[in-house]
């Protein structure tokens, strides 16, 4: 995508805060500071195409605003999900196309550097913010004329600095992301969903009761789940080995007591009731998120309703949640091994409603991490499975269980497509016993962890192709070792693609949208363990990390190209991992259905024999 630059508006606004009014309160999230009834702009920096920044103040904002024709203009902010919500809700404008450096920063350079204006500046060597103003402009409702010269001066450097950002990344950026960026900004800056406030507020009890349940069955008070050490010594209490695991960042012996822990998350199937009571209490009171995010929901009350997500949230390409709301990953309506509704389970979801007068169009991509896997496998068994539209998860489970598994077997079932989604990255029999037992790609199922080794073996033999894609990663991550001219020397020319999926470097692995997942400094113990570093502290990487990355990645690419042909017909408003979500008119609803389901299950074009599907469904609520 060709931007003129004199199309480009790009804007800073400098706004009131003091202790507690802030965008640093755990109080408030972006939107409730910027719809608060003590917002205040105090100036805003202004730089229509070329021209020089200026600042306007206070009561001459309106009318610098209004001088703008914004339908035929591009935004241009750092962090523009802020300006340009500013811009929406307190002027009503709203330009042709948002773009943001910080998303650019992220896209490009998120594993380098942190990506605020003065991180990417320095990063890129053009200089840095102005210091010590921002301060001073703390608590005053009006800035006084000795501090304004200093203020203006302030807001001209980071409109400048945002401009010469823009013009080093934009020649290098794909236009697809450039429009994704857009589209990300607009469900922020421009929203038109409403909130449900009465179920919103039901369901926010709910999740406070629940919790308090939790902490009440684990048999020991909040603050024992809430430390380490108390936790550690209720479980040896309990006769349980406390797990252990050496600190990434510290190099020390610490608790091995989060969900990326095998062990721990082992104990959620442990044989005693006990112990998986304090392990389930213990990831609800350090996950405030539910109860939190219900609040927000009530906060939001009338309002329509910002969907804020970070563009390159992920290491992987994909989103992650903002606005201290996180809609990716609100919970599905899941039922138990009998069929029934698991209570609370979809509740913030139907809290979420469309337009009057229209639906919300939910389309979910089916298994599209397990079809990219065996892809890239060329797992063909597997391959031709999906493509006859047969059931993974029953063919996995009758290899486990020896017998016919169809899906009234719904716990067998169940495993299988436990199996089917989580065995492709390398996971183990422990931590697949723990998958399995907080319910986390499906129903709670307790499992001896005999039997999950059973599982993880069964997977293993049916699916050879997969784990022999394993050995040639490994392969691949020592070839990106050994390319660091400070490894080796006379380093002989090495072939950079892999299986003909992809192209790689040193420190790259590079995608099919122009864009790459990055693994800078990348290195190698005495032990053999390989990391790189993420933002100055260092991650490890091994065969099940890089599938995993790869994976996410080509699905993130795939689902992004798919909401932007849909986004083209209807609005897309929400999308999850691996599900879109289309505002439509009520009488489109089947033919938007069709359209979109269609759309998912399309190759694409850099893959034309990797089968995809699909399946949706509508309603005034997001309740599918």
């Amino acid at each position: 995508m060709r931007i003129d630059l004199e199309q480009v508006v790009t804007l800073d606004w400098e706004t009131y805060y003091d202790q507690q009014y802030s965008l640093r309160s755990k109080a408030l999230n972006t939107s409730e500071y910027i719809r608060h009834p003590q917002f205040l702009a105090h100036c805003v920096g202004l730089a229509i195409g070329t021209a020089a920044p200026r600042v306007v103040w206070y009561e001459d904002i309106p009318d610098a605003i209004n001088e703008i024709d914004w339908s035929d203009r591009f935004l241009l902010c750092h962090n523009t999900a802020f300006d340009g919500l500013i811009l929406s809700h307190h002027y009503g404008k709203i330009p042709k196309l948002y773009l943001d450096t910080m998303s650019m920063g992220r896209g490009l350079h998120g594993s380098e550097t942190r990506v605020s204006l003065d991180a990417l500046a320095a990063f890129f060597g053009l200089g840095n913010k102005v210091k010590n103003v921002l301060g001073k402009m703390k608590g005053h409702r009006r800035i006084p004329d000795e501090l304004r010269a200093d203020a203006s001066a302030y807001t001209e450097q980071d409109v400048m600095l945002c401009r010469l950002l823009f013009a080093r990344m934009i020649d290098c950026y794909p236009d697809a992301e450039i429009e994704l960026i857009d589209w990300t900004i607009r469900q922020f800056a421009d929203p038109i969903l409403r909130v449900d406030v009465p179920r919103a507020q039901a369901a926010l009890e709910r999740e406070i009761k629940h919790k308090e349940n939790l902490v009440f069955d684990s048999g020991v008070e909040e603050d024992d789940l809430q430390s380490a050490a108390r936790l550690a010594a209720c479980l040896t209490e309990l006769g349980v080995e406390v797990p252990m695991k050496t600190s990434p960042r510290t190099n020390m012996i610490t608790y091995a007591f989060s969900q990326q822990d095998d062990e721990f998350m082992a104990l959620a199937a442990h044989p005693e009731p006990k112990v998986r009571a304090l392990i389930a209490a213990r990831l609800a009171v350090k996950s405030t998120i539910g109860e939190s995010r219900a609040q927000r929901f009530v906060n939001n009350g009338p309002d329509k309703l910002p969907i804020a997500y970070n563009y390159y949230g992920a290491h992987t390409g994909r989103w992650s949640g903002g606005n201290k709301m996180n809609p990716q990953n609100l919970e599905k309506e899941e039922r138990d091994a009998a069929g029934a509704i698991i209570p609370l389970t979809g509740e913030l979801r139907k809290c979420i409603l469309a337009p009057r007068g229209h639906v919300l169009v939910v389309a979910d991509s089916g298994q599209i991490e397990a079809r990219i896997t065996a892809w890239m496998a060329r797992q063909e068994d597997l391959l031709q499975l999906f493509r006859a539209g047969g059931d993974p998860y029953c063919a996995l489970a009758t290899d486990i269980y020896e017998r016919v598994i169809t899906k009234a077997d719904r716990d067998q079932r169940a495993v299988g497509k436990a199996g089917v989604l989580g065995l492709g990255f390398y996971m183990g029999a422990p931590r697949f016993q723990g998958t399995l037992a907080l319910g986390i790609l499906g129903p709670k199922i307790l499992m001896e962890l005999k039997e999950c080794e059973k599982v993880v073996n069964a997977y293993r033999k049916k699916n050879h192709k997969i784990v022999a894609l394993w050995g040639e990663l490994f392969q691949m991550i020592r070839l990106m070792w050994s390319m660091n001219p400070a490894h080796v020397t006379n380093t002989p020319p090495m072939e950079r693609n892999f299986m003909g999926l992809f192209d790689f470097d040193k420190d790259h692995v590079w995608l099919p949208n122009g864009m790459a997942l990055t693994y800078p400094k990348l290195g190698c113990s005495d032990e053999g363990e390989y990391s790189y570093v993420h933002i100055k502290e260092y991650a490890r990487l091994h065969p099940g990390i890089l599938i995993e990355n790869i994976v996410q990645a080509y699905a993130r690419v795939i689902i992004g190209e798919q909401l932007l042909r849909i986004n083209k017909r209807y609005r897309v408003v929400m999308m999850s991992h691996d599900e879109i979500i289309a505002v439509v008119p009520e009488e489109e609803a089947r033919e938007a259905l069709g359209f979109m389901i269609s759309e998912m299950s399309t190759s694409p074009t850099w893959a034309p024999d990797l089968p995809l599907a699909a399946e949706g469904g509508y309603d005034v609520c997001y309740s599918k």
